[in-house]
């Protein structure tokens, strides 16, 4: 009798993915479980917060051409993307560098500084899920822009009413 030839044990066997170092630490000390993920309306809440953050970008523009403000957070946002995936903290200060900003120009921005403060209260589910809704740019840029533009013309017509009143006309 003859016996069958063995298996190839290199068709059973899938790829490996690429390993991230921080990804490995944090599920070794457990502080990261993969089947965790933020349930529908957090995932919401997520998009609004990066939203929010990308609408702080333009404050720290350092360029003087402001033409290609959106452009270049753009590529900042995709180049933060592709490089970090788990942590928003190191995520957020790669983009600075597009904005031609140091992170001592970025520090003193007082929203920059209240995100950067909240970070570390969030778990590591929610850095992923951040990082994930920041890459759907296509969704996420436009909204922000909108608002940014809303925040402006608020801020606008607070600052003119302010001088009115300055000037002892108007309400």
């Amino acid at each position: 009798m003859s016996t069958p030839p063995p298996p190839d044990a290199t068709a059973a066997v899938p790829p490996l993915r690429r390993a991230d170092l921080a990804e490995f630490r944090r599920r070794l000390v457990g502080l990261s479980d993969p089947g965790k993920k933020l349930d529908l309306l957090s995932q919401h809440s997520v998009r609004e917060e990066v939203i929010d953050f990308l609408t702080i970008l333009p404050e720290l523009y350092q360029f003087e051409d402001r033409l290609p403000l959106w452009e270049r957070i753009g590529k900042g946002v995709a180049t933060a993307c592709a490089a970090h995936r788990h942590d928003a903290a190191d995520w957020s200060d790669t983009i600075l560098p597009s904005l031609d900003c140091e992170g001592w120009q970025a520090a003193l921005n007082e929203r920059w500084s209240a995100f950067q403060m909240l970070l570390p209260t969030r778990p590591p589910e929610w850095h992923e899920a951040f990082i994930r809704a920041a890459s759907r740019l296509g969704t996420v840029l436009p909204l922000a822009r909108a608002r940014h533009k809303e925040r402006l013309a608020a801020n606008g017509a607070a600052a003119g009413a302010a001088g009115k009143r300055r000037k002892g006309g108007g309400a």
